[in-house]
């Protein structure tokens, strides 16, 4: 129960605080509905107005029961003050209205209940002027009337009310534009014009807020029974059922749920709550085998659910969504937190990183990232509570939720744990966002991970693929465990096969082919630099690494680089036979080469005559590179693993610099010679 007791801490550090006013947590007992349309009354009851509300104000906080918050099946249970026609028109069901299909043999059952309920709460200590008006206008029963009369529902000519437009769309009044064909489930809330009072809407109003909370904690406490809560330790009204909406407004599933305690969840664990003598009786009632489980008391439940979805909003708060699967990393007082499950371009705030390869480019990444890093060490503390929590359900919006990793951590943990990760898994990236090419140094995010290793996940078959990857991957950023090989080398291999990109997506948008391969060609090269922890790989060329893999990485890419050159010149616009046979070098290295090599000779011809001094640059780095090889490794035709990546990658970089240094120096020489000759 360490997660709900974290989430109740949070809610209490957290409410009403000022940085949080603009996106303030949800008041316990309540809950969000969008209204469609909106009546206007007087202090006295008397109808004013009504109108149809546009979808973006249409977010309305609305009192909530327990049941109410959950209700489902054939006869739903209405909320106390905001619902849908057929619980706050009297006249529903005169003006042709069609109530749930549960209520068929007592159309106006759902009236009577939402009126009861009003009337007991107007009746209570608790009440507020606003409620007394909206219960007077609701006792006439003419809300149905009035809206036809404002024209927010249409008649249909036979005393009712239209419920499907046939018109063209563009004309439809607002109301059945917003619901098309489902105008009977508008829901109504409530403005009550008072004079002196500004505010009118009942929705903002603290006061009418705060009568709902004490009311219904009055209520809790007088008819539910208080037993042990095993989160505060101490006797308080329980929670009978627990909030849905944590994900999102139309979530239904849930986190704690046991409504099928007679059937196989608890049996065999506990006493037989039918059996007296089996001592599960307390203060003379018998429990049921669900409350012997495990008590939460209403107060907890609610603060703490609450407050999960309030991390859970991604635009506010702390959280990574994946489809219905969500992970949050939150500070238990609210204190900001780095996201760790961004890229490293996208945890600096889109800020472009230096893309230079002039020698060891890690040494400076990583003085940059501990100086971001320390910036949140300062605020957070090492004493700091963070926790870090994932949830999904099977069954998308329905059912019972799951807890997919919890994890507690000091502020100075969590951060040294994401700082790792960073600088660890830290490579030169390529992505295109917003329409233009971004290069950055750093680490891939663990959605880009899952695409880069089995490819895109569009359809929906492979999405439960790519959910159980990102869960896998979370510990390795959170706690710091090795990443899964057989995530690395299918990024390896799809890295190898290089022309299969021709028609590849990256992410939920089309990139051209180079654009797509490159950015697969970073997180392949940034996954294996991580995984492998018998080497230290720089961010830039190691001209003096020996090893076999690396090596003939340099060669594919001097290659690849040589018949590049040649094409370009020529105007042709292909594959050079590295790229084409890149899987086939990745597999048999020595005989690939062989072939790759006497291929060159034409296009070393071809810049023999046109791009003498670049083809000799090239023959030399060409030799350099056969020198280095120990002993017979170069006739060894044994598969390459990813190192041979991390080369290629390297060597093809530094190659379009020393490029673009000698265009850059024999332009400042032809301005020179201009200068001079002037």
């Amino acid at each position: 129960m360490s997660w709900i007791e974290k989430l109740y801490e949070t809610y209490d550090n957290c409410d009403g605080r000022p940085q949080f006013a603009g996106h303030p947590l949800l008041p316990i007992s309540h809950t969000t509905q969008k209204a469609h349309i909106e009546i206007v009354i007087g202090e006295d009851g008397s109808f004013i107005s009504a109108r149809a509300l546009t979808d973006d104000e249409a977010e309305t906080l609305m009192p909530c029961t327990e049941a109410a918050s959950g209700r489902t099946g054939q006869t739903p249970v209405n909320f106390p003050l905001i619902d849908k026609l057929q619980y706050v028109a009297g006249d529903f069901v005169p003006f042709g209205g069609e109530p749930t299909v549960g209520f068929a043999n007592n159309p106006t059952l759902p009236h009577q209940w939402f009126l009861a309920d009003l009337r007991k709460w107007v009746n209570s200590p608790f009440t507020h002027p606003k409620l007394t008006a909206i219960e007077a206008y609701v006792s006439t029963g003419t809300l149905m009337a009035d809206l036809v009369g404002q024209k927010v529902l249409l008649s249909n000519g036979t005393g009712g009310f239209l419920k499907k437009w046939e018109g063209e769309k563009k004309e439809a009044p607002a109301l059945y534009q917003a619901l098309k064909e489902a105008v009977e489930d508008a829901v109504v809330r409530w403005r009550v014009q008072t004079p002196g009072v500004a505010l009118s809407s009942t929705w903002e109003d603290p006061m009418l807020i705060k009568a709902w909370i004490d009311y219904y904690n009055d209520w809790k406490t007088e008819n539910s029974p208080s037993r042990l809560c095993m989160v505060k330790g101490h006797e308080a009204p329980t929670a009978d059922m627990h909030p849905t909406k944590i994900r999102s407004a139309g979530d239904k599933a849930k986190l704690i749920s046991s409504n099928d305690d007679k059937g196989f969840t608890f049996r065999g664990r506990f006493a037989d709550p039918e059996t007296p003598s089996s001592g599960a009786a307390l203060s003379g009632k018998l429990l049921s085998a669900a409350e012997q489980a495990c008590t939460v008391s209403y107060e907890v439940s609610q603060k703490s659910h609450l407050a999960l979805r309030w991390l859970v909003d991604f635009d506010r708060r702390q959280a990574f969504r994946n489809g219905s699967q969500v992970f949050v990393a939150w500070e238990y007082s609210g204190i900001s937190l780095p996201q760790p499950f961004l890229n490293t371009f996208q945890l600096f705030s889109a800020t472009k990183l230096d893309t230079g390869y002039i020698g060891d480019a890690g040494q400076a990444f990583g003085q940059r990232m501990s100086k971001f890093m320390n910036g949140y060490r300062q605020e957070l503390g090492n004493t700091a509570g963070i926790a870090v929590i994932g949830i999904d359900c099977a069954t998308g919006n329905q059912g019972r939720m799951s807890i997919l990793y919890y994890r507690e951590l000091t502020g100075s943990g969590f951060l040294d744990q994401v700082e790792a990760w960073h600088t660890t898994l830290a490579w030169m990236q390529h992505r295109i966002l917003d329409m233009r090419a971004v290069d950055f140094l750093g680490a891939p995010a663990p959605n880009e991970i899952a695409e880069a290793a089995y490819g895109s996940f569009e359809k929906d078959k492979n999405k439960k693929l790519l959910k159980a990857t990102i869960e896998r991957l979370v510990p390795c950023i959170i706690e710091g465990r090795a990443l899964p090989k057989d995530i690395v080398d299918c990024a390896v291999r799809r890295a190898c096969n290089r022309t299969a990109f021709k028609n590849e997506k990256v992410g939920t948008k089309a990139q051209p082919r180079e654009h797509a391969w490159e950015q697969q060609l970073g997180i392949a090269c940034s996954l294996y630099k991580g995984w492998n922890k018998q080497h230290t790989y720089q961010m830039g060329l190691e001209e003096e690494r020996r090893t076999r893999d690396y090596l003939y990485g340099r060669l594919l890419a001097i290659a690849d680089f040589i018949e590049g050159r040649a094409l370009n010149v020529a105007g042709e616009k292909r594959d050079t036979n590295a790229a084409r046979n890149m899987q086939r070098f990745a597999e048999r290295p020595y005989s690939t080469w062989v072939h790759i090599e006497k291929s060159l000779v034409p296009y070393q011809q071809r810049l023999n005559a046109k791009r003498h001094g670049f083809l000799k640059l090239m023959k030399k780095e060409l030799d350099a590179v056969h020198c280095l090889f120990i002993g017979d490794d170069y006739r060894k035709d044994s598969k390459l693993d990813g190192e041979f990546l991390l080369a290629f990658h390297c060597q093809r970089q530094r190659l379009w610099d020393d490029e673009n240094a000698r265009r850059e120096k024999s332009k400042n020489q032809s301005d020179t010679n201009d200068e001079t000759t002037n």
